[in-house]
């Protein structure tokens, strides 16, 4: 997939290569010294200026959603500490009067520490099925992540493409201004109606600005990057290959296989009755009564609680961990299906606008070309000046219009399959 591509966001509207008058390289020397008073100049002071690198970076650290979905990772580590602890212990402390003030019974106290012996290897089980969510979030999280790139590429990108289309109409302008020896009603109504132009293409980008500071929490933003085509040489198999490994909400979905199979674990483990274990200490005070004394006596006891668990003939536990787990093989399997269908609309689209660009960057060299030479030839028709400008300049930005379709399906397709070299 080649596409030749010429494009440059400030570029001469007259071919250097050709001959030229003296009076052309005063309008070379005019035209250039207004270049960089284009949509830059009209950035407040106190906007950041952030190449798409740097905006990426501002994305992943202001972006709110993004920042409070970080937290089901942490929430995962903490359930995985939490799993890895054991039943605590259980101290109790009794003590009694036998209320017989006349009969002199006596009173005491008894003390009892007991605990649950987990079997069935439960623990096991439960940190097995904690580290298999941790991993989960982590992947869900990138998956997140990934969408959350596309659409904050896809708002640079648009603040780009409306920043080179108010530098292309500045660029006509100030070659508009350079020809005023034409004093004509013609002329002034050409640079009317181009101002008009300028002042709606400066109102979207604007426009786009405020969508882009969006994405990075309000924060006032000016991209500094350059649109240029994102020339990728891509075959449909080895994306849908690709895709297999490095598609995050695929190997999220995967994940949730491994993590249904340790619910299932979890279950079969669960069913397994615990172990009570006690041991305690029983202290009885003197009885001084004269019909059955009782001296007093410290009795020293253990023992051992087995529930039974009926319950455990019902083994709706373990059955719905089962059903859990077929109903992911299934998610599985539509989301695999969905990804490829995507991978594949995604690279017919790629296609598509690859030709149209293609087409595009012709019709504007040989809109150029015409341009050039009506210049170099000092032609004195205005009309026949203007009609070549407009020619070059509508194409220019159906040019860049056409980068900007391409660029989007580049996003569009690396996003689907997991890949990601974007840079502007």
């Amino acid at each position: 997939m080649k596409i030749g591509s010429r494009f440059l966001l400030v570029e001469s509207l007259i071919l250097r290569r050709q001959p030229m008058r003296k009076n052309l390289f005063l309008l070379i020397s005019l035209v250039a010294g207004t270049v960089y008073g284009t949509a830059q100049s009209a950035v407040a002071s106190d906007t950041l200026r952030l190449s798409y690198p740097e905006f990426l970076s501002e994305v992943k650290s202001e972006h709110l959603n993004f920042a409070a979905k970080k937290y089901d990772v942490d929430i995962a580590r903490a359930e995985a500490q939490a799993a890895k602890a054991l039943p605590d212990p259980e101290l109790s402390f009794t003590a009694f009067d036998n209320q017989q003030r006349r009969l002199k019974m006596g009173y005491g106290f008894e003390a009892e520490l007991s605990w649950e012996v987990e079997l069935g290897g439960k623990r096991k089980a439960r940190k097995n099925l904690a580290a298999e969510k941790i991993t989960a979030a982590e992947l869900e999280l990138q998956s997140f992540f990934q969408e959350l790139r596309q659409e904050a590429t896809e708002n640079y990108l648009e603040a780009l493409k409306n920043k080179a289309r108010l530098d292309a109409l500045q660029h006509s302008l100030s070659w508009l201004k350079t020809i005023k020896k034409f004093d004509s009603e013609l002329l002034n109504d050409r640079i009317q109606a181009l101002e008009n132009e300028i002042k709606k293409s400066r109102e979207e980008l604007n426009d786009s600005l405020e969508e882009l500071a969006e994405t990075i929490g309000g924060k006032a933003i000016f991209p500094v990057g350059n649109l240029q085509a994102l020339l990728r040489n891509f075959t449909e198999e080895d994306l849908l290959q690709t895709a297999q490994h490095r598609q995050t909400e695929l190997l999220a979905s995967r994940q949730k296989l491994t993590v249904a199979e340790r619910e299932i674990s979890m279950a079969k483990a669960d069913r397994v009755p615990d172990l009570g274990v006690m041991i305690g200490v029983e202290n009885n005070s003197f009885a001084k009564n004269i019909i059955g004394p009782d001296p007093g006596h410290t009795v020293a006891k253990a023992g051992i609680s087995i529930p039974i668990a009926f319950s455990n003939k019902n083994d709706a536990g373990v059955k719905t961990a089962q059903y859990q787990e077929k109903q992911a093989q299934l998610e599985h399997l539509a989301l695999l299906r969905k990804t490829e269908r995507r991978i594949r609309v995604a690279y017919r689209k790629l296609t598509q606008q690859q030709e149209l660009l293609e087409k595009a960057q012709e019709e504007t060299a040989a809109a150029q070309q015409l341009f050039d030479r009506t210049v170099a030839r000092g032609s004195n028709d205005l009309q026949q000046m203007l009609a070549a400008e407009e020619n070059y300049r509508q194409k220019k930005l159906a040019e860049i219009d056409a980068i900007a379709r391409y660029n989007l399906s580049v996003v569009e397709l690396e996003t689907a399959v997991g890949v990601w070299d974007i840079d502007f």
